[in-house]
């Protein structure tokens, strides 16, 4: 309230304040009220005089403006007048223009059918150049339709060119033959070949052409006059020059390199003096490089003779291409750089064929000859003292150290000797082989108590079992082990009573031979062959007279020509092995019998000089009897995973009384025996006997180890299950058959020889007593088996838990039981 008062208040002192001030200003001027009223007057007066006035400058604005638009449309008018003079002008210059084209292209297309080219193109040139000026109306239809026009006239042109081209070079491939013509008749006009070059110039089209003509020189001639001469000396036509005409005369002449050479040079010097040089400026871009490629890479290869017996053509043959290059450069002709370069890396030409041919001749030698096979034997020779026969024909504590001359790295129960012969008949000697004078698988003690029957080593075994890293049982290597010729045999090896009463009689030392035969292909014996020959020109390459010659260069490559031919046949044996019966055993012998092969050329191959160093085969042979024992390994390996696929149907002897699960053990069982059988009769004829034992008995402990484990992880063993259990270990059992060796007799009495038999099995397979073991503990007492713990051999094989679970599996829970078990934990 107080705000509205104060406002009030301000507004009553300002209303006196402006009445104050007009009363001030009219006492000066003396006005009274009536002046004050006539001054209002007047200026309501010039008030209503200037909006008159602003009234009539604004209508006299306006008015400009109107006329200001009616100038501007009257100007534009004015220029789209002018504009569409112009138009019509130039529309009337394009129209004449257009006209004059039409009639220029109807003319020009005349002549083109007339057979008058060069007319014709200086017409197309006019056309379009006029149709450069005719860009304004470019998008229309009939410049369109123009410019097609146009278009298909040059197309006219450069076919009736192109047909022109295959007058001027006529080509006859059926005869062979090229005619080059200088002069053609077109229709009613004619054309040189000088003329027809400047118009495929002018028509962008001599590059084309040229490329054209070098193809047609390459099919009709090169190809015809180079293709079918592979070796030197062999009949071929030669090329001819009649004129204009070049071609192959069938009179056929004997072939050199020299004269294929002079035949291109020929045929190079016919072009240069038949075709315009404009014309053979661009053929020689395209024909040239071909040319030469085709001579450096194919033809002259292929002319090389790589028996270092025929280097003097090889010389000739280098000779004549230098000279070829000086022509090229004398007659203008590119091309001559790439053939010095030949020439000057010839020796790696013919290091290169021979590298060529060498691997051509792997593959001939792996097609000819890998169906034909023959009998190796290695043999080796020994002096045998005669205490050593006696000692073993007495059976004396000799046999102990029978491994001990083969070192501690090397199997001794295998060992293939090194020596291969070539071909060699005559019975083997059976008796070299013999490992112990009694069979030591056969001995058997009877039990006291119940009068069973458990199987005993021989002492010879025992004594044997000491050193188990002789033997070899390394799953990682599956080859047969095979020892060096100049290693001597065990002497367990020759301590058979046979011996012992042959040379008992004889001189204190007396020679005994030990040989065993085994089947390889034609294949080691032809790439030895190829090997040896190499090296031998090897080295011939470093004597005189051929030490220097233009091959001499590459007689340190030859010397790496063997690496590469083993190399080669081991790259290509899988495939061609493959398809035969037994192909990696097969690969294995044929593999290690080259090895050896060549091993025994490197130790008895003397250089020819002194100075000379003989090519190192040791690492190539090494390689081989890497491959040979990988090949083994693979085959093995394939053939376990067989075999515990076989026996995997089983699935772990559980419940193997009761149908089905007895039926799917039978079968796995019999499948195993059977597939081991099958091995047998199909390795027995390619393996030698000591690998062929060696093999089976691989493969047999892979049987016999895991019937061990599944039976051994049997919670409980029934009385029924035993029995079928030991029919299951007496089944693979058999097997042993293939182990039993014949010791020769002089007698021919049956039971005589009978008794000269032994069964090696327990040296094939390391488990084979523990095998054997397994199974008689299947069926025996509680008595038994407390027996021979304490007085027999179950020591040996089984450990103390393992007897035990197996005694758990077999038997009720007893006093007897826990007695036994105790005295087996007791040991």
């Amino acid at each position: 309230m107080d705000e509205e008062d104060d406002v009030f208040l301000e507004i009553k002192e300002t209303q006196e304040e402006t009445r104050a001030s007009i009363q001030r200003i009219g006492e000066q001027n003396h006005l009274g009220p009536e002046e004050w009223i006539q001054q209002a007057k007047r200026l309501q007066a010039d008030i209503e005089k200037s909006r008159a006035t602003a009234r009539g400058i604004v209508k006299q604005a306006q008015h400009a403006d109107a006329l200001r638009a009616q100038r501007s449309d009257t100007a534009g008018k004015a220029d789209l007048l002018r504009a569409e003079v112009a138009f019509n002008v130039r529309l009337q210059s394009v129209l004449e223009q257009f006209r004059r084209l039409q009639l220029e292209l109807g003319s020009a297309q005349e002549v083109v059918r007339d057979g008058d080219l060069l007319r014709g193109f200086e017409s197309l040139k006019k056309l379009e150049d006029g149709l450069r000026n005719l860009r304004a109306i470019d998008t229309t239809t009939a410049a369109q339709l123009l410019y097609e026009r146009v278009e298909k006239l040059r197309t006219s042109i450069e076919d009736e060119s192109q047909r022109l081209f295959n007058e001027f070079l006529e080509v006859n491939r059926d005869r062979v033959r090229l005619t080059i013509h200088d002069n053609v008749r077109n229709s009613n006009s004619s054309l040189d070949l000088q003329a027809w070059t400047g118009l495929s110039k002018d028509l962008n089209t001599l590059d084309a052409n040229a490329f054209a003509f070098s193809a047609h020189v390459e099919t009709a001639i090169l190809e015809p006059l180079l293709s079918s001469r592979d070796k030197v000396g062999s009949s071929n036509p030669r090329l001819a020059v009649s004129g204009a005409e070049i071609y192959l005369d069938h009179d056929e002449v004997e072939m050199t390199a020299d004269g294929a050479l002079r035949d291109t040079m020929t045929l190079l010097s016919f072009i240069k003096h038949t075709l315009p040089p404009s014309l053979c400026e661009n053929i020689a871009e395209h024909l040239v490089p071909s040319l030469v490629h085709r001579l450096l890479s194919n033809y002259l290869p292929s002319t090389i003779d790589s028996d270092i017996h025929a280097t003097s053509s090889f010389e000739s043959m280098v000779q004549q291409t230098t000279a070829f290059a000086a022509r090229l450069t004398e007659e203008g002709w590119g091309g001559a750089s790439d053939v010095q370069e030949w020439v000057e890396a010839a020796p790696r030409v013919w290091i290169s064929k021979r590298r060529e041919a060498s691997l051509a001749t792997v593959k001939q030698i792996l097609r000819d000859h890998l169906h034909s096979t023959r009998t190796a034997e290695r043999v080796e020779t020994q002096m045998i003292s005669r205490k050593e026969l006696i000692g073993g024909a007495n059976g004396s504590s000799g046999v102990d150290d029978w491994d001990e001359d083969w070192g501690e790295d090397e199997p001794a129960a295998h060992k293939d000797f090194r020596t291969p012969l070539d071909e060699t008949s005559g019975e083997e000697d059976a008796s070299a082989w013999d490992m112990e004078d009694e069979p030591p698988t056969s001995m058997r003690n009877t039990n006291p108590l119940n009068g069973s029957s458990m199987p005993e080593r021989s002492a010879a075994y025992n004594d044997r079992e000491e050193d188990t890293d002789a033997w070899d049982w390394n799953e990682d290597d599956d080859a047969p082990s095979s020892g060096v010729s100049a290693r001597k045999p065990s002497k367990a090896m020759v301590q058979t009573p046979r011996a012992a009463k042959h040379y008992k009689e004889q001189a204190q030392e007396q020679e005994l031979t030990l040989r065993e035969t085994y089947t390889v292909s034609r294949v080691p014996e032809a790439l030895a062959t190829l090997v040896t020959t190499t090296c031998n020109d090897a080295e011939a390459l470093q004597l005189p007279p051929l030490n220097t010659s233009s091959v001499a260069p590459a007689a340190s490559a030859l010397r790496s020509v063997p690496t590469l031919i083993l190399a080669g046949y081991r790259a290509l044996a899988a495939t061609y092995y493959q398809p035969l019966e037994g192909s990696n055993m097969f690969l294995y012998n044929d593999a290690m019998y080259l090895s050896e092969t060549l091993a025994s050329f490197q130790d008895t191959h003397q250089p020819q000089r002194s100075s000379l160093v003989a090519i190192d085969l040791g690492p190539d042979t090494a390689a081989l009897e890497s491959f040979a024992r990988r090949a083994y390994g693979k085959e093995m390996d394939s053939q376990r995973t067989i075999i515990r696929d076989l026996l995997g149907l089983a699935q772990g002897f559980s419940n193997c009384t009761e149908q089905p699960h007895r039926g799917a053990c039978d079968d796995a069982v019999s499948a195993v025996v059977d597939h081991i059988t099958g091995l047998q009769r199909q390795w027995s004829k390619i393996l030698s006997q000591s690998a062929l034992l060696q093999s089976l008995g691989s493969l047999l402990q892979s049987v016999i180890a895991k019937m061990i484990v599944d039976i051994e992880d049997l919670p409980d063993i029934g009385e029924d299950e035993s029995a079928r259990l030991r029919h299951y270990c007496d089944e693979v059992s058999k097997l042993s058959k293939f182990f039993v060796q014949v010791n020769p007799s002089d007698t021919q009495d049956q039971q005589h020889q009978q008794q000269q038999q032994s069964d090696t099995t327990p040296l094939y397979v390391p488990n084979w007593f523990k095998f054997q073991h397994l199974a008689e503990i299947l069926e025996s007492k509680l008595a038994d088996i407390r027996y021979f713990w304490g007085e027999g051999d179950l020591k040996l094989d089984f450990e103390r838990e393992e007897l035990v679970e197996l005694i758990q599996a077999l038997f009720a829970e007893s006093d007897l039981r826990r007695k036994a078990i105790r005295e087996v934990r007791r040991g």
